[in-house]
């Protein structure tokens, strides 16, 4: 079903690709302003972590789990640059991660300079769900550390930066374990995969094909 059609992995964008399958990131208090007919996730980002409304956010998303669109949670995750405290974000992603391993649902990290915290959470749950980190801009050994703990790694447009590491990184990645993503940029999907076809050497409908195998594996569609 989705082997011709670019994944969008990740996106925050009302301009998403009519030639794409898009996976629309959904923020707990902005799910009313949303259509909730296309593929989406949901989840309490850490800059908006709070232990006085975690329950009725939890609450919120246990609402759309009968909802065959919404197939994933996030994205949630630790960010040590903005939001509440590390500790108060550490225990709203674990209750973010009960619920989502109580449904079956994936997750979709968003980590900002916390990532020894990160894998020290991620070693508390068993494997029996997928995480991937979203918007992944760091270096070589950064992304070989992930992908031992095992995680897929989503890659925006910084990989048009040339002076990005991702570029070098991107070439480490297992390519079974890679995702692309526009997240909040304006720019189109296909120019991204365009990229990565070109750095990676490899023909775009083969890259296309992998990305669309890696999502059907992540997401159990």
């Amino acid at each position: 079903m989705y082997l011709s059609q670019y994944i969008d992995f990740h996106t925050h964008s009302d301009n998403s690709s009519v030639n794409a399958i898009n996976v629309n990131s959904l923020q707990i208090d902005k799910l009313d302003k949303s259509s909730l007919n296309d593929f989406f996730t949901a989840g309490i980002h850490p800059w908006n972590a709070s232990l006085e409304r975690v329950d009725k956010d939890i609450d919120r998303l246990r609402s759309l789990v009968s909802n065959p669109a919404f197939i994933g949670v996030g994205e949630i995750g630790l960010d040590k640059l903005k939001g509440p405290n590390l500790q108060e974000q550490i225990t709203v992603l674990t209750k973010q991660l009960e619920f989502a391993y109580s449904f079956g649902k994936p997750v979709i990290i968003h980590c900002v300079k916390a990532w020894d915290e990160l894998l020290a959470v991620k070693k508390k749950f068993p494997k029996g769900i997928a995480w991937a980190v979203h918007g992944f801009n760091g270096g070589s050994e950064l992304a070989k550390q992930l992908v031992k703990h095992g995680f897929y790694l989503s890659i925006g447009d910084v990989i048009l930066n040339d002076r990005s590491k991702v570029r070098e990184a991107i070439s480490t990645i297992p390519i079974e374990k890679l995702f692309l993503e526009t997240d909040t940029s304006e720019v189109e999907i296909e120019v991204i995969y365009q990229a990565v076809s070109s750095i990676l050497g490899l023909p775009t409908e083969k890259l296309k094909l992998q990305i669309a195998n890696n999502f059907r594996e992540f997401f159990n569609i």
